[in-house]
């Protein structure tokens, strides 16, 4: 029986993942890419060392108020990813009701910190998604509901 390309994919991720959980004692560095490609904590409340360095840690600055402007405040990882020339973050994007709203590129990851405030406004109760890129640890996100 032939095996179709979506199948051969699938087990291919699989058998990653098998390898990867082997490599670390059992236990899978980040849950399993969602169909999406983006990592999420397998316990947000209990992050291992990979996570805590690239999950976003969101927080709106003061008071969200209805259609007045307010600080998102966006913090790479939640002890800050380092930024070298061999790992580092590429960009960060926000997104809003399936629109990205703001991206930053880190062109020069050795003269910047991951710590980014952007500027919103939401006329109603909002979810914002912040997505980035480590170039060694591949695509992450975050939400919060504002």
């Amino acid at each position: 029986m032939a095996t179709t390309r979506r199948e051969f994919l699938r087990l291919g991720m699989a058998s990653g993942l098998t390898a990867a959980a082997a490599l670390s004692g059992g236990k899978l560095l980040a849950q399993e890419a969602m169909d999406d490609g983006y990592q999420h904590p397998q316990d947000p409340a209990n992050l291992n060392a990979l996570e805590m360095k690239h999950w976003p840690k969101l927080a709106v600055v003061g008071q969200a108020t209805p259609g007045q402007p307010f600080d998102l405040s966006i913090q790479i990882g939640q002890e800050i990813h380092p930024m070298t020339p061999e790992h580092h973050i590429e960009w960060v994007e926000v997104w809003a009701g399936g629109k990205r709203l703001e991206r930053m590129d880190f062109n020069e990851p050795t003269w910047v910190k991951p710590v980014l405030t952007v500027q919103l406004v939401a006329n109603a109760p909002t979810e914002f998604t912040v997505r980035l890129r480590c170039n060694l640890h591949g695509l992450w996100e975050n939400s919060i509901r504002v």
